[in-house]
């Protein structure tokens, strides 16, 4: 394609992990951060029987 590539790196900790990557607008995001918040609304959503029956 012969596209220069401008790299900013930053540091964030508040994402615990992973990249999160701007390109052309569109931001990919493979923090652990958001699939950790991805996985809290999926329990939160769950119907989920946290007592004794099955």
């Amino acid at each position: 394609m012969g596209k220069d590539v401008i790299l900013m790196e930053r540091i964030d900790a508040s994402i615990l992990g992973g990249v999160i990557a701007e390109v052309e607008g569109r931001v990919f995001d493979g923090s652990v951060r958001s699939r950790l918040d991805a996985l809290r609304q999926e329990l939160l959503s769950a119907n989920l029987s946290l007592g004794g029956e099955a």
